[in-house]
């Protein structure tokens, strides 16, 4: 058979509508699904940030305080560069060694706090006017801000900045204290009186010297997620969420419709050419009118010779033994005898050589197959067997 002429499986919507009854579960499910998983992508913008803000801060030792205790003025120390140059230098060649060590660039920010300042004296002088004696206190802190797309990214960035300001303040702050140092060395050889106070100074400078290394402590740390965040989730997304969910439901339904060979109604059983005459379906909101209807139809099939009529379930384990009963109630002589049997594997070679007696095969709706009814069919038929029929029949009677 090419393609062309292959058989397209026939859509029946009796039988889209029985999977519905059957397994409307399938539509709410999908339903709730579609409905999460759209929340579920969009809500998660809260969780997962477009880009994440690092912020700390730092303190740079102050490593030119003990000076004082030598006579020296530690703001006698002109750093050089000034911070600000170090920071302008920092800044503009650090961006390249991240990009090379990160694989890409991140947003930065260094900014330095101003140094607190403490009145001290206020004095009077001779003339009646005031002076006044301020000293900083504390150092100025570093802070650097990092906005990246991942934390990890701004923490590696943030260490390389503090690293290389260090080294930057470290060589600033030796290069002040090397001009200091050659500056009382310088006054020392003019000077013919006594220099020990200067040799001492000059002493005190080269030890500072040697030691300074523009370390700078950590403080503190802010972590905040910047932008992508969303409050709630739009009433938009919900139903858009649903409809998926029931195009999914349809979906299923349809492609089980397509493979399910369940028995859901009768006209399968009637439009079906290999398999015995359909004789009716008995349901329970119409069962007295539905047996009628059968058992008419089934004297119309049973020959003159045959004296007994014998229902075959077609599942294993189904019983049809309600099903005699009622078909003996509605019978108006006995020259017809109703049996019931047992399915045909449970039946010995003597049972289905009984040529004498002719066979019902008993489909139970929505739970025999096809394949079910065609093998009890072709089964009985190898064996000579007369098969009068197939019935249709709820699973509660």
């Amino acid at each position: 058979m090419g393609p062309l002429t292959k058989e397209i499986p026939e859509i029946d919507l009796r039988s889209i509508w029985d999977i519905v009854r059957v397994r409307g579960w399938i539509i709410p499910l999908c339903v709730i699904i579609g409905i999460g998983l759209m929340y579920a992508q969009e809500s998660n913008l809260q969780t997962t940030p477009s880009s994440v803000l690092v912020e700390k801060t730092y303190e740079p030792r102050d490593e030119t305080s003990t000076l004082s205790i030598y006579g020296i003025d530690p703001a006698s120390i002109k750093e050089f560069p000034t911070f600000q140059n170090q920071l302008e230098t920092v800044i503009a060649e650090t961006p390249a060694i991240i990009a090379d060590q990160l694989g890409g660039s991140v947003s930065m920010t260094i900014t330095r706090s101003e140094p607190q300042t403490s009145l001290t004296h206020i004095a009077t002088d001779k003339y009646g006017k005031q002076q006044l004696t301020m000293l900083n206190v504390g150092q100025p802190n570093y802070i650097l801000s990092c906005q990246s797309s991942t934390e990890q990214d701004c923490n590696q960035a943030i260490e390389i900045y503090v690293k290389r300001i260090s080294s930057a303040r470290a060589t600033a702050i030796q290069r002040g204290i090397q001009a200091l140092a050659d500056q009382i060395q310088s006054v020392a050889k003019q000077t013919t009186g006594d220099v020990s106070q200067l040799e001492l100074q000059h002493t005190a400078l080269t030890a500072v010297l040697s030691s300074t290394t523009g370390e700078m402590g950590f403080v503190s740390e802010r972590v905040e997620a910047k932008s992508g965040t969303v409050s709630t989730v739009k009433a938009s997304t919900f139903l858009f969420g649903g409809v998926f969910g029931l195009v999914l439901a349809l979906l299923i339904i349809l492609q089980l419709t397509i493979v399910d060979d369940k028995v859901r109604n009768g006209r399968i059983l009637r439009t079906k050419s290999d398999l015995p005459v359909f004789l009716g379906e008995i349901s329970k909101s119409n069962q007295d009118a539905d047996v009628t209807h059968f058992v008419a139809a089934l004297v119309a099939q049973i020959p003159t010779a045959a004296n007994s009529v014998v229902f075959i379930p077609t599942l294993k384990g189904q019983t049809v033994t309600g099903l005699v009963g009622l078909c003996s109630q509605h019978i108006t002589n006995n020259q017809i005898a109703f049996e019931e049997s047992v399915h045909i594997d449970e039946m010995s070679i003597d049972q289905l050589s009984a040529q004498s007696k002719t066979y019902v095969l008993v489909a139970a709706k929505n739970h025999s197959s096809i394949h079910d009814v065609k093998r009890n069919f072709q089964v009985l038929s190898r064996s000579n067997n007369r098969i009068l029929g197939t019935i249709l029949v709820s699973s509660s009677i």
